[in-house]
């Protein structure tokens, strides 16, 4: 659950981050965690790969722009759309990915480089 609450909040903060500049905002989750993070996000990683519907809608245009890792679930999981949004958006093929928290393949060196 992790994964996706962060990457929620990396997402509504891209939505903020057209209106917002260079401050500090505090956001809670859905479990009570307050998580702190510098605005506007210039860098993020997906947790789960089907949360690029979430930044289709926010960033139509360009979805990609700020995600710089990715869990390689999203071409497995539903490998059609995964094939219309890499004819639309060819650079997503180049997103390194990375594994999953549940059966152990995520490895936090790699997210971080």
């Amino acid at each position: 659950m992790k994964p996706f609450l962060t990457t929620a909040a990396c997402g509504l903060l891209l939505a903020v981050s057209n209106s917002v500049s260079a401050e500090v905002i505090t956001l809670t989750d859905i479990a009570g965690r307050q998580v702190t993070l510098d605005t506007p996000v210039e860098r993020m990683i997906l947790g789960e790969g089907r949360q690029v519907y979430l930044l289709g809608a926010l960033e139509p245009e360009a979805p990609f722009d700020k995600v710089v890792g990715w869990r390689e679930d999203f071409s497995q999981a539903d490998p059609d759309n995964y094939a219309h949004y890499a004819k639309r958006f060819p650079e997503l093929e180049k997103i390194p990915t990375f594994g999953g928290f549940k059966d152990g393949t995520f490895d936090v060196e790699q997210a971080a480089a």
